[in-house]
């Protein structure tokens, strides 16, 4: 005989398969509300451990963009003022990135100025980089940082401070005299910082043609035409790169041995006084990047990295 199930069990059956998937929907709903906190935390976590060049590299990015974007002027120009900062210590923190935080730099800082016209904003105030001020000035201290890469920065510093001098003796340039008079006396700064390294300076540079050009030259990498002074500060910038970057694009033996620092003395880590030496060179390099923009170099990604 068949044996047949009791009908009065069925109704059992049904609500303890309906209290199983309440207690399954619920579980999962716990569950992923519990899991979003989690990802969260750590995608935080991730985000504070990421290095130093990591973290300005993805601020710079952010700031460039909302600086260029449709937002309001004034939100434009304190992240254009930003971005300036955060990719000079792109410059400084991430290897084989010199020379584009340096130039990028110098390119936030002339939408910064251009806002600032906008906005009847002085921004001098916030120009508290390093761009365009004597290094003996802001008695800036360059340590952990090789001999030759200071002695070419020197010689690049020189050479652009005689071809402006030079330039001024054509006109009644007396600001360029003054600028050029600056630039050589970074030189001789950088070269007193330069442990080890030969001195490239001379007492009189080829100016030929400086001396032939009229107001309007050639740029010997991109062909531009462009002011010939705009033409002395960008070769000036570029020297610098080389020094730090070398002729390749890649990074030479830049840093020098550091003494370990006495714990007494209040003196910070390696990596701090590097940090702090390398955005001296790199505000110094943008603002001589800065110059040829606002003398006429065009500023365009094809003009800045060819």
């Amino acid at each position: 005989m068949q044996t047949r199930h009791d009908p009065s069990n069925a109704p059992n059956h049904i609500s303890s398969r309906l209290r199983w998937c309440a207690a399954a929907c619920l579980c999962s709903l716990v569950l992923s509300a519990c899991s979003a906190p989690r990802l969260a935390g750590r995608a935080e976590s991730e985000r504070l451990a990421s290095s130093p060049c990591e973290q300005a590299y993805d601020q710079a990015s952010d700031d460039e963009g909302r600086a260029g974007a449709h937002h309001p002027s004034i939100m434009r120009y304190l992240s254009a003022a930003d971005a300036r900062r955060q990719w000079l210590l792109v410059a400084a923190n991430c290897p084989g990135r010199f020379a584009e935080g340096a130039l990028r730099s110098a390119r936030s800082a002339v939408a910064q100025h251009d806002l600032a016209v906008t906005l009847r904003i002085d921004a001098s105030s916030s120009d508290d980089d390093g761009y365009g001020r004597p290094l003996a000035g802001r008695n800036a201290a360059i340590r952990g940082v090789g001999g030759g890469v200071l002695a070419t920065m020197a010689a690049a510093e020189d050479r652009a401070g005689f071809a402006l001098q030079v330039l001024a003796s054509r006109s009644d340039g007396r600001e360029s005299i003054a600028v050029g008079d600056g630039y050589r006396a970074n030189a001789s700064r950088l070269m007193s910082m330069a442990i080890g390294g030969a001195d490239q300076r001379r007492k009189v540079y080829d100016v030929g043609a400086l001396t032939t050009t009229r107001q309007i030259g050639i740029d010997a990498t991109t062909r531009l035409a462009a002011p010939v002074p705009a033409l002395v500060e960008i070769d000036c910038a570029r020297d610098e790169m080389a020094a730090v970057m070398g002729t390749d694009g890649h990074e030479r033996s830049l840093l020098a041995p550091l003494a370990v620092p006495d714990p007494s003395s209040g003196a910070g880590s390696d990596a701090g006084t590097r940090e702090r030496s390398l955005l001296v060179l790199a505000g110094l390099t943008a603002g001589h990047a800065l110059k040829a923009f606002d003398l006429g170099f065009p500023a365009t990604d094809p003009a800045i990295f060819a």
